[in-house]
C-alpha cells in the first residue's frame, strides 16, 4: 500500500488524481492520509534526509510506503559538477519518500512532471534504480527528458515493480 501525507494544504483534485495515477503505475492500493504535523527544527532550505527521518509516523502496515508533499524547499544536492536542485528524495528500499512541490497555483502546468517524480522516488523505494530508456518514470530527474515522456514505467521497469512488489514479504 502506497500513504500519501502531506505537511501544507493542497487542491483535493490534485491529491486525488496523484493517487489514482500512483495507484495505476504501482498495481498496488493508494490511500490519501491527509495533512501531517512539521516536524520542529527542520528550516528551510530543509535537509530531506532529515525531514524522511523525523517525520510523523503514518498509521499503516509494516511494509507500507509513505509519499510525504511539501511545499517548502529542499537543500540542494551537491555533486562533483556542482549544486543540483532537489525535488524529490528516497532511500533506496526504504519505507519512506519526499516530494518538494510549488504551491497549488503552479502545480497544475507540472502534475505530469510531479507524477513522474512520484513514481521515480517510490520505484526506488521498492527497490528499482535508474533506467536507459528516457521515457521510462526511472530515468534520472536531473537529466531532460523528451517532451513525449511520459508518468508511467518503460515495459521492463514496469514488470521489475511488479516482481518486486509481488515478493516482497509482509
Amino acid at each position: 500500500m502506497i500513504r500519501i501525507a502531506h505537511f501544507e494544504e493542497y487542491e483535493p483534485q490534485f491529491l486525488k488524481a496523484l493517487q489514482r495515477h500512483l495507484y495505476t503505475s504501482f498495481g498496488i492500493g493508494c490511500e490519501y492520509i491527509g495533512q501531517v504535523d512539521w516536524p520542529l527544527g527542520n528550516e528551510e532550505p530543509v535537509d530531506g534526509h532529515l525531514l524522511l527521518s523525523s517525520a510523523p509516523k503514518v498509521d499503516g502496515l509494516p511494509k507500507d510506503r509513505t509519499l510525504y508533499l511539501t511545499q517548502r524547499k529542499l537543500q540542494p544536492r551537491k555533486l562533483l559538477t556542482g549544486e543540483l536542485p532537489t525535488l524529490g528524495l528516497s532511500h533506496y528500499k526504504s519505507m519512506r519518500a519526499l516530494l518538494s512541490l510549488p504551491p497549488n497555483e503552479e502545480i497544475e502546468p507540472l502534475q505530469k512532471q510531479i507524477f513522474r517524480l512520484a513514481i521515480s522516488e517510490l520505484g526506488h523505494n521498492f527497490g528499482l534504480h535508474h533506467c536507459l530508456d528516457p521515457r521510462c518514470a526511472m530515468y534520472p530527474p536531473w537529466t531532460l527528458p523528451p517532451s513525449s515522456a511520459e508518468a508511467t514505467f518503460c515495459s521492463f521497469c514496469r514488470t521489475l515493480s511488479e516482481r518486486l512488489i509481488r515478493t516482497q514479504k509482509v
